[in-house]
């Protein structure tokens, strides 16, 4: 939506050149100039009068080449359009879910929190298990913050996502060191867990360094940690179970 405001804007300026540094000119005359040729242009329903308008108008002003403009508006408006239109839908469905599948974890905590608390295992795959639901759902949140660069969104994320990973790592080692049980501590799930994690923080720095691919990464790297973290809850499940039935 906005990119095509973008291209007008740019065009109004192109319209009736600034001319060179040489020449005499003020500042309020490539403003005139400006709001002229868009005046001309008239009215268009992507076009939105709020604060890129005005910084477009001020690069035009400053003497800024129409291609430049032209570069600029569209890298920083088709970043957010990218995210706003295309993906808001995603990261409702996706917040939602997680939020509800954290709430259902802690029902079936509280049905036997003891069979938890007592053995190292249960315990550290509990916190992995919420910390990952809450780890998705304030990155989703994140991301549905209205008017946010896509840069300030990748720092958010790299700080959320190096905790969650530390978190994530942090409770399986514990868990091996203890050896109390063993259910579900392998190899594979380890690293598959690790590398979803990582893909988010490769992720977020993608989105600091202005690629939109970061995105892309983001959503696979949260679906399959969903696989990881929805197993792992069924883990827990089984393995209070099975404490109880050796009991």
């Amino acid at each position: 939506m906005y990119s095509g405001a973008g291209r007008e804007q740019n065009q109004a300026c192109a319209l009736e050149p600034v001319p060179p540094e040489s020449a005499p000119h003020t500042r309020e005359a490539k403003r005139a100039g400006c709001n002229r040729n868009f005046a001309r242009m008239g009215p268009s329903p992507g076009l939105l009068a709020d604060d890129r308008l005005r910084l477009n108008l001020a690069r035009c002003e400053d003497g800024i080449g129409p291609e430049r403009v032209a570069t600029l508006i569209d890298t920083r408006e088709r970043g957010l359009d990218f995210m706003l239109d295309r993906w808001d839908n995603f990261f409702v469905m996706v917040g939602s879910g997680s939020a509800a599948l954290a709430g259902l974890i802690f029902v079936a905590m509280s049905i036997k929190p003891e069979g938890i608390i007592r053995n190292t295992t249960h315990k550290n795959r509990a916190i992995n298990m919420l910390s990952g639901f809450t780890a998705v759902f304030m990155a989703c949140s994140f991301a549905l913050i209205g008017n946010q660069p896509p840069r300030a969104l990748g720092i958010e994320w790299l700080v959320l996502w190096l905790i969650a990973t530390a978190i994530f790592i942090r409770g399986y080692a514990i868990a091996i060191k203890a050896g109390v049980s063993f259910i579900g501590l392998n190899v594979p799930r380890l690293g598959g867990g690790t590398l979803c994690y990582l893909a988010e923080v490769i992720a977020a720095i993608c989105l600091i360094l202005g690629y939109e691919a970061g995105l892309y990464i983001a959503a696979v790297g949260i679906v399959v940690l969903f696989a990881f973290l929805i197993s792992g809850a069924w883990l827990l499940v089984i393995g209070v179970y099975e404490d109880q039935t050796e009991g």
